[in-house]
C-alpha cells in the first residue's frame, strides 16, 4: 500500500450537495483511497422503483425461458460465477453486452444441476444495457443529479458503458473474488470508473463490498480478453492483494460508492436471510482507445 494513503479502519463517508457537488476534500480522498462514498445519493422511494422494475424483468425473463422449456424441452440455466466462470464461453453471455439478460446464482443449483427454487429467486444479476433498453433504468440514467455527479468524474467525455443489477440473494448471494473493473472495460490510459448504487442497506452480513484502501496505485493486474468468442485471463503484471487489509464498505439504501477502476474490491457470499441489490453503473472517457479485444463491445 502506498505510505501517502492513511490507514482506515471505517472508510470516512460524504454528503452529496447540489452546490457546488462534492467537496474538494472528498475528490482528495478518492485520489489518495481509489474510492468515495456518498451517503443518501437518491431517496428511498427511487431505489424501490429501481428494485419494482428488476424484479418485473426477472418475472418477463422467467416466463419466457418457461415458455421456451414447453415448446424445445429442457435448457441449463446460464450461471454467473467469479469462481467457476461458467459463463465465458457463453454466446448468451457475450450478446449480453447489447441486450437485458438474467444469470443465475452458482450457489442455487443443487447436485445434479437443477434448480430446487424459484428461478425469481435464483438470479444473480441482470446485465449489461439497462441504461439503453429499459425505459425506467435509461430515464433514472437521464436523472439530473446523477449526471451532475458524472459531470465531476476525472473523466473528459464520460460513457457509460455498463449496467447491471446485482441481486446478492438471501443465502445463496455468492461471494465475488476480488478483481479490478479494469480488467474487465480496458481503456489506454485506464478511464473506467464503477458507480454502486445500494438499492438496499450493504452490510457484513448480507455482502456489502470490501475495498483495498490505495491499492489501485499498483496498477493493473490482469486482464479479460475475448479471442474467437471465448473470455479468458491474462496476466499483466504478478500483484497479489492482502485481503486481510481490505475493508468493509457498508453503507445504507440509497447511498453510492464510487469505485477507481484499478481499485482492488470483492464482496463474500451473503449468509443472512436479507438481499443486498445494488445498480452498478460503469464509465469510460471515450477519449480514451477502448480496446477490440475487451469482452463487452457496444453496438452502434
Amino acid at each position: 500500500m502506498d505510505a501517502r494513503v492513511r490507514e482506515i479502519n471505517k472508510p470516512q463517508q460524504f454528503n452529496w450537495s447540489q452546490q457546488p457537488g462534492m467537496a474538494s476534500d472528498a475528490w482528495q480522498f478518492y485520489d489518495e483511497n481509489g474510492f468515495l462514498i456518498i451517503n443518501d445519493f437518491i431517496p428511498k422511494p427511487i431505489c424501490q422503483q429501481l428494485m419494482g422494475q428488476a424484479e418485473a424483468i426477472v418475472d418477463n425473463h422467467c416466463q419466457q425461458e418457461n415458455q421456451q422449456h414447453k415448446n424445445n424441452g429442457e435448457e441449463q440455466p446460464v450461471i454467473f460465477s467469479t469462481r467457476q466462470r461458467q459463463h465465458d464461453k457463453s454466446r448468451y453471455f457475450i450478446e449480453s453486452a447489447n441486450d437485458i439478460r438474467c444469470f443465475y446464482e452458482e450457489l442455487a443449483m443443487d447436485d445434479d444441476g437443477c434448480l430446487p427454487r424459484k428461478k425469481q429467486h435464483a438470479i444473480n444479476k441482470i446485465g449489461h444495457a439497462l441504461h439503453r433498453f429499459d425505459p425506467v433504468f435509461k430515464q433514472f440514467v437521464e436523472n439530473h443529479q446523477l449526471n451532475q455527479l458524472i459531470n465531476q468524474l476525472p473523466l473528459s467525455v464520460p460513457k457509460i458503458i455498463q449496467s447491471m443489477i446485482i441481486f446478492k440473494q438471501p443465502y445463496i448471494g455468492g461471494e465475488v473474488n476480488c478483481h479490478q473493473d479494469a480488467a474487465f472495460l480496458y481503456t489506454e490510459p485506464t478511464s473506467v470508473i464503477g458507480l454502486w448504487l445500494a438499492l438496499e442497506d450493504a452490510t457484513i452480513e448480507n455482502g456489502c463490498l470490501y475495498a483495498l484502501p490505495g491499492g489501485h496505485r499498483q496498477g493493473l493486474a490482469k486482464r479479460y480478453c475475448r479471442q474467437d468468442g471465448e473470455m479468458y485471463m491474462v496476466d499483466l503484471q504478478n500483484i497479489e492483494w492482502d485481503t486481510s487489509a481490505a475493508i468493509p464498505l457498508e453503507v445504507t439504501q440509497g447511498s453510492l460508492i464510487i469505485l477507481n477502476g484499478l481499485l482492488p474490491h470483492f464482496s463474500k457470499q451473503n449468509h443472512s436471510n436479507r438481499s443486498r441489490q445494488a445498480l452498478t453503473l460503469h464509465l469510460i472517457d471515450e477519449e480514451r482507445h477502448y480496446l477490440e479485444d475487451n469482452w463487452l463491445q457496444v453496438n452502434n
